[in-house]
């Protein structure tokens, strides 16, 4: 079967996997930044890198005292600030910087982002002095900018909307310096606010062993564990295992959303909620034919990462569930013996067996028998080429075959996956 009539089977319908809503392929992840940091107040964005290179007198801090009117004021409480003390030497080429890395795998790129730095001289100066370090900000891809803004004085560098791709991984924001040079006051520079939207177009892999699903066709309600693992190396793994349609708890037939069972990763996929890049260990799915809707279903082997990708080894196998017993139906003169008292010479007995009905699958029939105290008088078997076929036997009951008294009447019917369904009748022989 193909993904598209997966789709229309399992996905395409309102369904939830984990009780999370299915994302659609090629899905964006928003990955807003929320400052965060220690009790000391240095070093305090969790989410991004700090270094210092060339032998400048850099520091990373929440701390602005600038008295110029609102300059301070934009830097969010415990923001990613360097300061640039007074007293400090910052050798030419020397620099400071924090750094945004997308998280997850290589996979993971930045499709999209916008940021607000700012770049604020002490209180004594409007703008920076040549020489003296200035802020920049930008979109990195590990060897030349693919965004890039910096400046000299006071105010923003503001980039917003700028549309990035595979291999963009790190937006970048610091201080560097043109020239060894002193100044009055002291600087800071600081990054105000920073949003991006995290790609990945690399599916997940799958492995499975085929040989540890069950077989297309008819199955019982015994548990099947089914061994798995999965990896991603974008944003990560959303969901992995085992999936077929729910049963509806009053009407088994009928479907109920979406059934699933394994690996689910409950995450945004951002940096402060990342999504696992594989399974743990000893991964098992359990299908339990139980809560499957009755009949057939197609079941799936898949895993799904956070963007939507479905790993390219994913399997669709016809699935039948039957975890009902055959029916029994009687008929006939026995059946309708005044009291169940035999006082004839002989007996008709309509004996059928049925299992499923039209818009209802079951396995079948396949095998029927007739006891008498225990003792086999008729029976039948079929191997049963089409689901719900049905079997029957009509023996003669002999009265005088048995000693007057109590006497027990069985029938038996087993359908294909072993069910069997046992009808008693009590009956007396009075000759």
């Amino acid at each position: 079967m193909k993904l598209k009539h997966v789709a229309s089977l399992l996905f395409a319908v309102c369904l939830s996997l984990f009780g999370v809503a299915v994302p659609a392929s090629a899905d964006l992840i928003d990955d807003e930044i929320v400052w965060a940091g220690d009790p000391d107040g240095k070093e305090k964005v969790s989410w991004l890198d700090w270094s210092s290179t060339g032998g400048g007198s850099y520091q990373a801090t929440d701390e602005c005292d600038s008295g110029w009117f609102y300059t301070c004021d934009f830097f969010p409480d415990g923001g990613p600030i360097i300061k640039i003390p007074k007293s400090g030497t910052y050798p030419a080429g020397s620099k400071a910087e924090w750094t945004y890395t997308a998280p997850g795998g290589p996979d993971t790129y930045i499709a999209e982002f916008g940021g607000v730095g700012l770049n604020v001289p002490g209180e004594s100066e409007l703008t920076m002095e040549v020489g003296e370090p200035h802020a920049y900000f930008g979109m990195w891809d590990g060897s030349s900018w693919s965004a890039y803004t910096e400046r000299d004085d006071l105010g923003a560098l503001d980039l917003h909307d700028e549309v990035g791709g595979p291999g963009d991984r790190q937006i970048k924001f610091g201080v560097k310096a043109s020239s060894a040079a002193s100044f009055s006051d002291d600087h800071w520079a600081a990054l105000a606010q920073l949003h991006l939207s995290l790609g990945d177009d690399v599916p997940p892999v799958l492995d499975f062993d085929s040989g540890d699903l069950p077989p297309a066709g008819w199955i019982d309600e015994t548990p099947i564990q089914v061994p798995f693992s999965a990896e991603d190396n974008g944003i990560g793994l959303w969901a992995a295992g085992i999936m077929a349609t729910a049963r509806s708890v009053g009407n088994p037939w009928v479907a109920s959303g979406l059934w699933a069972d394994g690996f689910g990763g409950d995450c945004t996929g951002a940096t402060a909620d990342p999504c696992p890049l594989s399974t743990p260990p000893g991964q098992m799915a359990e299908i339990r034919p139980a809560e499957i809707k009755e009949g057939w279903n197609s079941g799936a082997v898949f895993a799904l990462d956070k963007t939507g990708n479905l790993a390219d080894e994913y399997e669709v196998w016809d699935l039948g569930i039957d975890t009902i017993d055959p029916k029994v139906i009687l008929g006939g003169s026995f059946m309708s013996a005044p009291g169940m008292v035999l006082d004839g010479p002989s007996y008709s007995l309509e004996a059928d067996a049925t299992d499923g009905e039209t818009g209802k699958d079951n396995s079948g029939v396949v095998a029927i028998e007739v006891l008498i105290d225990n003792v086999a008088i008729d029976s039948d078997s079929q191997s049963c080429p089409t689901e719900n076929c049905e079997l029957g036997v009509d023996p003669t009951i002999v009265s005088d075959n048995y000693s007057n008294g109590p006497h027990q009447l069985k029938v038996k019917a087993t359908d294909a996956v072993g069910h069997v369904k046992t009808t008693t009748v009590d009956f007396t022989v009075d000759r």
